[in-house]
């Protein structure tokens, strides 16, 4: 029996409305003070509830926008020691009566209007790359239908941040990781938490989500988090892109440019750039839903041998381990299901074939 069924959180994502009538909601009104700290632009911004939040801003030389947004404080960057590595760009501010213009690279420019917010990208020739919805709508969500910046705030008064954009019609948006559904992202509302998806497709489980997605207007945004991120993109409720985080804050990396390649370049100039891949990655990989022990590994070998299938890879999915289930973390060799650890690597170099050792993607 089951004591504590929030605890099932954690195992799976549960789907659940961004905008719901049985929460309550905090939306950005306007900017109400701005300074300048460590090359950083900080804007004070006011919420509906009277109620204050941070937005900070840092650029880089290579062209990433960092958007911070958070009311206590922010947590440290996951990316710090890519970022050490990456130029702070001086922030070019103009300070118009309403609303800020920053310059960045390329003649393209943020504009954030004071009154009521709005942040809007625009490229060199001025055209909206993105801007945040305030597509008037409902009085439960302070008059929008999916407000652009703002927090949910959960019974227990949790306070879970979002960020909403306009869905252009001819806008189509790709990423989220490894979701085993449709290429064209627009249309769907997801969960980026992985577990272990049960080898089907057809729901929202995955061995490796990941909360960033591209769009064919030639910007991407990161939320860098490891906590629970939820998106509706073009949901058939409304033309929006919205996310929402289970961290008490937002930190997001901008992506912008001319072409999809100077957009992934800037993203793994942040996570960090993959090495050059082994001639190992280019065989022939052979994998299904466990050998339960050394008997049935060998028999899939012999019987590749025997029809002439070639073999350079095969992989042991996570019955490897002892006691998966309930000490996985000790990362024990099955030796009562296959044998001697040092024994079958033994066995395997004198196939030529190399072992992948699986983990459940919640370790």
């Amino acid at each position: 029996m089951i004591k504590d069924k929030n605890l099932l959180a954690y195992s799976f994502p549960q789907k659940k409305p961004f905008f719901d009538l049985n929460y309550d909601y905090a939306v950005v009104r306007k900017i109400s003070d701005f300074w300048w700290q460590d090359d950083s632009l900080y804007l004070e911004v006011t919420l509906s509830n009277l109620q204050k939040s941070t937005l900070k801003i840092t650029l880089y030389s290579n062209g990433i926008i960092n958007l911070q947004y958070y009311q206590k404080k922010i947590n440290n960057s996951r990316f710090a020691e890519h970022l050490n590595s990456l130029n702070l760009k001086k922030i070019d501010l103009i300070n118009h009566p309403n609303y800020f213009e920053i310059k960045l690279l390329k003649n393209e420019k943020l504009v954030i209007q004071k009154e009521p917010f709005q942040i809007t990208l625009l490229d060199c020739n001025a055209v909206v790359k993105f801007k945040t919805n305030t597509r008037k709508g409902y009085e439960m969500f302070e008059n929008y239908r999916t407000p652009p910046l703002g927090w949910k705030i959960g019974k227990s008064n949790e306070w879970q941040p979002f960020m909403s954009f306009w869905l252009m019609n001819d806008e189509k948006i790709y990423g989220l990781g490894e979701k085993f559904r449709f290429l064209v992202k627009n249309g769907i509302e997801t969960t980026i938490w992985n577990s272990d998806n049960s080898c089907v497709a057809n729901h929202d489980l995955a061995y490796n989500g990941l909360p960033l997605f591209y769009s064919t207007k030639k910007w991407g945004v990161l939320v860098n988090t490891g906590e629970q991120t939820s998106f509706e993109i073009g949901s058939p409720v409304t033309d929006a892109i919205s996310f929402l985080s289970f961290e008490s804050c937002l930190d997001l990396y901008f992506f912008t440019g001319s072409t999809m390649k100077e957009l992934i370049s800037q993203y793994t100039d942040l996570t960090g750039k993959p090495t050059e891949i082994l001639d190992l990655s280019y065989g022939i990989w052979c994998n299904r839903l466990y050998y339960h022990n050394k008997a049935e590994l060998w028999a899939e070998i012999e019987k590749s041998n025997k029809v002439n299938f070639p073999l350079d890879v095969i992989c042991l999915d996570p019955k490897w381990l002892e006691n998966r289930y309930t000490k996985s973390c000790n990362f024990e060799y099955n030796e009562n299901a296959f044998g001697s650890f040092q024994e079958l690597f033994a066995q395997l170099k004198t196939k030529n074939i190399a072992v992948c050792f699986w983990i459940n993607p919640y370790l």
